[in-house]
């Protein structure tokens, strides 16, 4: 928490020369410009995932440099993503293609899950692959319900219940305490009890949605790629003014700058603002007064 007094910062000011004044708005919104564009910076690598950017980003770093539900985090030198409250480990990843391969972290060391929902993908992020098929876990059903084509596959105790049986396909709802549905990725082979648990660990693989071509676009522009949150869009921080747009303005070196040469008497105020989902907003501001 910041312990200055308000009062005595403004009576500071008001003893500071006009010029001075204008000095230390720029240098603060200058720092304020470049802040999005240096923080964005950073590529995320744990693993066998070297160097991914966005619209992926590291979980510790700014929301703003990834697009939202695709921050990444390193576990053990295990990169594993989350969201619908269940974390998943990466086991493929392909940028060209933007897919990747994922398996429940709760169903890495037993084959039935221990957190007992189902897995469900954010629709408008994320889609199936095509060739996958689902998986359906019965935890404790009478006998009566247990449907004729179901595996035993026993104990299970990562969820803590003793009669487990399994199936492919989707079905329900039974009698039981508890039933999900997984889904993985389609085999040649059958699926059965000997290989259930490698079925699991491969997991599924699954295509994200954003489009590329906006962040394509601010690269060869020299700009950096993120996440504008007021706009719900990807958008561009660039090293100079307009620090936040579509692409970096090409800067000509050997042309003066629109901030040594406005007109006489002139005055211009830039004010651009990037929302973010944890409520933190970056503010940048371009004051010019003669």
């Amino acid at each position: 928490m910041n312990s200055r007094n308000p009062s005595r910062i403004f009576s500071h000011l008001s003893l500071t020369p006009f010029p001075l004044l204008l000095i230390l708005f720029r240098i603060s919104s200058a720092d304020d410009g470049n802040s999005l564009y240096n923080s964005c910076n950073a590529t995320f690598s744990c693993g066998f995932i070297e160097g991914v950017g966005y619209p992926f980003r590291g979980y510790d770093a700014l929301d703003n440099c990834g697009y939202p539900g695709l921050a990444l985090k390193c576990q053990k030198n295990i990169p594993t993503i989350q969201f619908m409250n269940l974390t998943y480990r990466l086991m493929e990843l392909n940028s060209a293609n933007q897919t990747m391969q994922i398996a429940r972290e709760d169903a890495m060391n037993a084959a039935c899950p221990r957190d007992l929902v189902n897995t469900t993908l954010d629709n408008s992020l994320f889609e199936y692959s095509p060739g996958y098929v689902n998986l359906t876990f019965l935890y404790d059903c009478p006998a009566s319900s247990i449907p004729k084509l179901s595996q035993v596959w026993g104990f299970c105790p990562s969820s803590g219940f003793e009669d487990v049986h399994w199936l492919t396909g989707t079905v329900g709802p039974f009698e039981c305490q508890e039933n999900i549905t997984v889904p993985v990725s389609a085999r040649s082979e059958s699926i059965n009890s000997n290989n259930l648990g490698e079925v699991m660990e491969q997991g599924v693989e699954v295509k994200w949605k954003v489009n590329g071509e906006a962040c394509s676009q601010c690269r060869e522009s020299k700009g950096r790629c993120g996440f504008d949150f007021t706009n719900n869009q990807t958008t561009c921080f660039c090293p100079h003014p307009p620090y936040v747009s579509a692409t970096c303005a090409v800067v000509d070196a050997e042309a003066p700058s629109s901030e040594s040469s406005p007109g006489p008497g002139s005055s211009s105020n830039q004010r651009t603002i990037v929302g973010s989902s944890s409520n933190r907003r970056t503010i940048v501001e371009d004051v010019t007064c003669h």
